[in-house]
């Protein structure tokens, strides 16, 4: 398999259809160039070629393995997710305050895009954790926050979701960057929307 990431066509919405003056007048993002979100770009495709493009198949064919009370994800994952933690791609766009490069959230969608494209069962895996982190930004506590935030922009933590049936409220389990599981429960309201339980550390 082949796979050339269309950086070039990238380049092209940022340049000419978007234009990165536009991006640079945001607040927080005057020091963005071309030159650099052309970099990012080009250094996330030959990661997507170079790393991700191989294990594809493992991940379609072999998948992750409940055994023994384990999970074994497929050959080669786990080096590639560590390699891909270490180079930050995990906080493309997360507070450079949490560790993360603090870039538009437009890079990310550009580098979710190689990610999809390369191997889709590797790009799930931090899914759901860039999703949370995003949502405690926004949401949390402030004395929650730094806590919670800097290990996620990382990846340090988990947010997996057990959801046992279509029809079950969802359980949420945050691991956090101490290890410390948070657990928290969306309970059904009166009105047509879901509330939550008080996010507890246990």
């Amino acid at each position: 398999m082949i796979y050339n990431a269309p950086v070039k066509d990238m380049m092209f919405l940022i340049e000419e259809w978007i234009g990165i003056e536009k991006l640079s007048s945001l607040p927080g993002y005057e020091h963005l160039d071309t030159e650099v979100l052309e970099f990012i770009l080009q250094e996330a495709g030959k990661f997507c070629t170079n790393e991700l493009l191989p294990i594809n198949r493992q991940g379609d064919e072999i998948g992750a393995v409940f055994e023994q009370g384990e999970v074994r994800v497929p050959p080669g994952f786990k080096e590639a997710y560590q390699q891909f933690r270490e180079n930050g791609w995990t906080g493309i766009d997360a507070d450079p305050e949490h560790g993360g490069q603090g870039l538009p959230r437009l890079i990310q969608f550009l580098v979710d895009e190689m990610l999809c494209a390369c191997n889709l069962s590797f790009k799930l895996y931090s899914e759901l954790t860039h999703g949370v982190y995003h949502l405690m930004c926004s949401a949390a506590s402030e004395e929650l926050r730094p806590f919670i935030c800097q290990g996620w922009s990382r990846a340090n933590g988990r947010a997996p979701c057990a959801l046992p049936s279509p029809t079950a409220v969802p359980i949420w389990v945050f691991l956090t960057p101490g290890h410390l599981p948070m657990k928290t429960v969306a309970t059904r309201s009166a009105e047509p929307r879901f509330s939550s339980l008080p996010a507890t550390m246990t």
